[in-house]
């Protein structure tokens, strides 16, 4: 059984290891400069074995300019290392700011889900 990370507080991202190639980051709160830096140094340390990350949003309320960025160069890391990126949970807001920066169609919107469940099966089919 899998078991999720407590409740991060609003700044925080943390991976959790599902499986060995399956990273899961969480970001609680508003999704704004601080948090945004404090995400990039953590998407900076994923390890080489990581083949799939998802990305759960469940509790990200608002997304600025410079979460933006930052989701920016998140792609292209995981592009550069050859990983899948999945979301889910997204709320309405951050996912508007995604479309309007036409970052759905780069991710695909095939790997935006509802749950966390539905992510993790989706990424197991995916190794």
């Amino acid at each position: 059984m899998l078991h999720w990370p407590p409740a991060l507080n609003q700044t925080e991202s943390q991976p959790v290891s599902v499986k060995g190639s399956i990273r899961i980051y969480e970001i609680n709160g508003p999704f704004f400069f601080g948090a945004a830096d404090k995400f990039l140094n953590a998407v900076g340390s994923i390890d080489h074995e990581t083949k799939v990350l998802i990305l759960r949003m469940r509790n990200v309320t608002a997304m600025d300019a410079t979460a933006l960025n930052a989701f920016k160069r998140m792609i292209k890391v995981c592009h550069h290392r050859g990983i899948a990126l999945f979301i889910s949970g997204i709320n309405k807001q951050p996912y508007a700011v995604l479309e309007k920066a036409e970052l759905i169609s780069v991710i695909g919107e095939h790997r935006f889900y509802e749950t966390i469940s539905e992510a993790v099966a989706s990424a197991s089919d995916v190794i």
